[in-house]
């Protein structure tokens, strides 16, 4: 390799802080580009800024501000910091221009509109390309259900038929059913004598008098064996036999 004489590495030198290109400079100058690179690399080593002098002249050749550096190069860090790549940041700004052209929307809008999709699919859960699949099951769904209480109408319908009732007299009977249960539970409770059903206060009275509670139901037992077997229960029948017939009819009438 012939040497290069040290005026002409300091014009190359010049040529490259100028921001021209190496290969550009190798034609200029009639020597190799690894030449150049190796004069270029050595003398940068000689001061730091040498290197921040050349990019400086390149954004003022391009006609670019230093602000506009400065906000590349903090663009670049927060695309870092996102886990992104410059080529990936640029291929999105490329389809966003792309799509957002198609749908004539400015960049802006267009993000917005990305930005609402996101928080959609966030707060319900689901992706915006399953709506249309979701929504026609669940279309599905109402229409099944539909179909479903159709076929209780008229379910339903056929019973009243068959049993002659109305629907008016089930919504009273359903009302009035605890009423009803009590009823089954007291008549259950109670003998089953026409004149004994509905005084049952008069058992609630009596056992307030004795002291003990009466149940109308074991009462009715216990009387029934004094009816079988009233040689074993005298002391009771003569009792019972030494009521007044007039009294009776008197009690029985209240």
């Amino acid at each position: 390799m012939r040497s290069i004489p040290s005026s002409v590495q300091s014009e190359i030198f010049r040529k490259y802080l100028e921001g021209d290109s190496i290969p550009a400079i190798s034609k200029l100058f009639n020597v190799s580009v690894g030449a150049v690179w190796a004069i270029a690399n050595e003398l940068s080593k000689k001061d730091e800024y040498f290197i921040v002098i050349r990019e400086l002249i390149k954004c003022k050749n391009n006609n670019l501000e230093i602000s506009d550096v400065i906000s590349a190069i903090r663009l670049k860090n927060k695309v870092k910091e996102l886990g992104l790549t410059i080529s990936f940041f640029e291929n999105f700004l490329e389809t966003t221009n792309t799509e957002s052209f198609r749908l004539n929307k400015d960049h802006s809008e267009f993000l917005e509109k990305i930005k609402r999709i996101v928080h959609f699919e966030e707060l319900y859960g689901i992706k915006i390309e399953k709506i249309p699949g979701y929504m026609i099951d669940k279309i599905k769904h109402i229409k099944n259900l539909k179909e479903e209480n159709k076929k209780i109408i008229e379910k339903n319908t056929r019973l009243y038929l068959q049993h002659k009732i109305k629907k008016s007299e089930i919504e009273e009977y359903v009302k009035e059913k605890p009423l009803f249960l009590q009823y089954k539970r007291d008549k259950n409770r109670y003998p089953k004598y026409p004149e004994w059903i509905g005084k049952q206060y008069l058992f609630e009275e009596a056992s307030k008098k004795i002291g003990t509670k009466i149940e109308p139901q074991t009462l009715s037992k216990k009387l029934e064996w004094v009816y079988l077997f009233p040689n074993k229960y005298t002391s009771i029948i003569k009792k019972i036999m030494s009521i007044d017939e007039n009294d009776w009819t008197i009690l029985t009438k209240k």
